[in-house]
């Protein structure tokens, strides 16, 4: 199976490390994990829209 998933932080500020060590820890690969620093309000997230993007085309998203 290959796994896709999306990581995000508030500001610039803080640090995605743990999201993605978990990330890469259920089997996900660094170049499948997408990720934004931005504020959750901000619709225009490119990490977001590059994994959904990947799920619509039918494989699995993990977040």
């Amino acid at each position: 199976m290959r796994l896709f998933a999306y990581a995000r932080v508030s500001t610039r500020q803080q640090s995605l490390d743990i999201q993605i060590k978990a990330l890469k820890s259920e089997g996900v690969k660094d170049t499948r994990i997408f990720t934004d620093k931005m504020t959750g309000s901000h619709a225009a997230r490119d990490g977001l829209q590059l994994s959904t993007a990947q799920g619509r085309r039918g494989r699995c998203c993990s977040g």
